[in-house]
């Protein structure tokens, strides 16, 4: 017969079956689960003595990411670990760590395999815990192993208190890859901080932290599941000029979004941001899913080299107010959308008011001024009520959010009149495709000095 599965009453479960569940449930290192409550928590004994008392509980034992996985418990009541007197003259630091003793010949009920021991600290005036090769000297470097708490042990101590007990539990990290759609991540928040002007835009964990081989950010590309478990960043650097392209007055000093992407480049993950015009070593421009552009698209920057035949999904946007002299400000939001979609929230812009000839134009309230960009259309809205003065026969031209491709006219309504609209007006996208010109119907001039009310609501192409 060559067919096991698991069932209590069985003497012999090979390792092989538990390590196939073990290994698709936990990622990276082992751990406790549920550190929030006392599950495997170090305590001072019921009766303070020189021991120390582990809860009942339940966790994964594995030494490095790669090896087997052991599933461990304290099951029946809590267990007692002994701590040895210390007569130095100094305190030390002893970690109190539960291992998997591969050398044992387990019994029917494997009761002598998993062992809790104090492994003892190097007395001194500032002491430290035992690090990983003080630990694997005690219990065998071959041996699996997870730190549960240190213990301070001071000179001449009688009894071990929850005072001296420093909890060094670290949570199982659980694998939840067959949840993972394309294009999707987990265990993840982006960052954005400026500094020297410059703006820094980070992967983290969802602690905030960057990954680590125990804590890990999982993404799914192309239906393979990637894992970052070291820093990763981006810095956008003020001395590239204006992200958006969009002069002064227009987009810059207003709040924008930049996206961020995940790109498999030699079965790494590389991250990247756009909008960058002034980026020319990369060989593409990321949309959204599978789409890589064009050869001729190079205003993504990365934290390393990418082909623009390299897959990459959109990750999240953020937040960002870049100043008129380019610089960056540290976002007071961070958005992070979890599917590949190019589009941004609705966004506030303070659209600058001039006219295209001698007549003065002067913004009194700005009921609406928003826009939102989706893939290559751009939504804008403004509802303006304005004064003017000088010459009545020139338009009253309001600067879009994003530049419209060349040779758009748009029909829009101005009134000379906010109190009883009237004389009906339109307005065009002229030269440069950067702004309306809000006129009146033909022959007909702007009263002076009164409020008048000019608005859009429309979608246009952005160049």
């Amino acid at each position: 017969m060559s067919t096991q599965t698991m069932r209590s009453g069985g003497t012999a479960h090979p390792e092989e079956i538990m390590n196939f569940l073990a290994s698709r449930l936990i990622v990276g290192l082992g751990g406790v689960y549920d550190i929030s409550g006392s599950s495997m928590l170090v305590e001072e004994s019921d009766t303070p003595a020189m021991t120390v008392k582990v809860n009942t509980g339940q966790g994964f034992v594995k030494k490095v990411a790669s090896e087997m996985g052991y599933p461990a418990r304290v099951y029946s009541s809590a267990e007692s670990v002994t701590i040895t007197a210390n007569s130095s003259g100094n305190s030390r630091i002893d970690a109190i760590v539960a291992y998997v003793d591969l050398t044992a010949t387990p019994t029917a009920t494997i009761t002598n395999v998993l062992k809790l021991v104090a492994v003892a600290g190097t007395p001194a005036p500032s002491p430290v815990a035992p690090d990983s090769t003080a630990i694997e000297a005690s219990v065998g470097a071959s041996n699996p192993y997870i730190v549960l708490a240190n213990v301070t042990v001071a000179n001449g101590a009688v009894s071990i208190l929850d005072a001296n007990i420093t909890d060094k539990r670290e949570a199982c990290q659980f694998e939840l890859n067959q949840f993972l759609s394309d294009g999707q991540a987990e265990n993840y928040q982006i960052d954005a901080t400026a500094s020297s002007d410059d703006l820094t835009v980070t992967l983290q964990n969802a602690e905030g932290n960057d990954p680590t081989e125990s804590s890990p950010v999982r993404i799914n590309i192309a239906e393979t599941i990637y894992k970052v478990e070291s820093a990763l960043s981006v810095e956008l650097d003020d001395a590239d000029g204006d992200y958006f392209l969009w002069d002064t007055g227009k987009i810059q000093g207003n709040i924008s979004q930049l996206f961020v992407y995940a790109i498999v480049s030699s079965g790494a993950i590389v991250l990247g941001v756009s909008p960058d015009p002034s980026k020319t070593l990369v060989g593409a421009n990321y949309f959204d899913g599978s789409q890589t552009g064009s050869a001729g698209h190079t205003n993504i920057v990365c934290n390393d080299t990418v082909s623009d035949t390299d897959e990459c999904r959109l990750i999240g946007r953020i937040n960002v107010h870049q100043e008129d002299d380019n610089d960056w400000i540290t976002p007071a939001t961070e958005l992070v959308v979890n599917f590949p979609i190019y589009e941004t929230d609705w966004l506030d812009y303070d659209p600058v008011l001039t006219s295209n000839g001698s007549m003065g134009v002067t913004a009194t309230t700005s009921d609406i001024t928003q826009y939102k960009i989706s893939r290559d259309k751009c939504v804008v809205s403004f509802f303006l009520v304005v004064t003017t003065s000088g010459s009545a026969s020139t338009g009253i031209r309001v600067y879009l959010p994003a530049v419209a491709v060349t040779g758009l006219r748009d029909t829009t309504y101005a009134f000379d009149s906010v109190a009883f609209p009237n004389r009906a007006g339109f307005g065009t996208v002229l030269t440069g495709n950067q702004y309306i010109d809000c006129f009146l119907v033909s022959g007909i001039n702007w009263n002076i000095g009164t409020a008048k009310e000019v608005g859009t609501n429309k979608v246009y192409q952005v160049a």
